[in-house]
């Protein structure tokens, strides 16, 4: 097996057959692995706490999980990362109850993070999200969980007295990538726990624009109450 030190050492253009006659003689650094996995990661959510584990693999299974990674450009542990987090979805997908943990603990949905439930959210989305190229997502937050979603949009558009239904939308990058910044404005989100969030977005010349709301929702029962006891 050759080790390559350099991205230069990889030849450009190969058909599917030529690249894995390659890859199944060639393999990449450490260095040039840690580097990928640091570029893919760059593009994806937000860092979060990791732990580092160690796991066993068959060799034929190595190479296989390798020889896909160099077919999709990317180093094969974050590609074995991403095929855990697919699985992990279609998992809880089919879980009465989300759990996640480890031995010593375990969370059910009312006691995941609302990040952790807007991936939830955008992963049961990716399908629509691909066909659109412009709506707004909502999620309505009842103490701080999240009930009802879905996507607000107009299926049809006129254009020169035509009217034209679009198909073609969010790439996963660009779903990932809005996902990335819903995240991100949970931050400015306050101490409410009831409300309604929205996540506006459009694609301008094949570019992502996003903008989020955030509403509020109190009871005024609930706070004449409080106040007579």
């Amino acid at each position: 097996m050759k080790i390559i030190t350099s991205r230069d050492q990889i030849p450009e253009h190969m058909s599917d057959a030529e690249a894995a006659e390659f890859w199944s003689n060639h393999t990449l650094s450490d260095e040039l692995l840690e580097a990928s996995i640091i570029e893919e990661e760059d593009r994806d959510l937000p860092k979060r706490k990791s732990a580092t584990i160690s796991i066993r693999l068959d060799e034929d299974l190595l190479q296989r999980i390798r020889n896909l990674a160099k077919l999709r450009n990317k180093g094969y542990q974050t590609l074995i990362k991403e095929f855990l987090i697919e699985r992990t979805y279609e998992e809880e997908k089919k879980a009465p109850r989300f759990r996640e943990g480890n031995a010593g603990s375990s969370k059910t949905v009312d006691q995941l993070s609302l990040e952790r439930q807007l991936e939830m959210v955008f992963e049961e989305l990716k399908q629509e999200l691909s066909q659109l190229v412009y709506g707004t997502i909502y999620v309505q937050i009842r103490n701080n969980l999240i009930g009802k979603f879905g996507i607000r949009t107009l299926p049809l558009e006129e254009t020169d007295d035509q009217v034209e239904a679009k198909t073609q939308g969010l790439t996963e990058f660009q779903q990932r990538s809005l996902l990335k910044q819903a995240i991100e404005a949970l931050k400015y989100k306050t101490n409410w726990t009831h409300g309604e969030i929205q996540f506006t977005f459009a694609l301008h010349h094949n570019e992502l624009c996003a903008s989020v709301q955030f509403e509020s929702n109190y009871n005024m029962s609930k706070q004449f109450i409080q106040k007579s006891i």
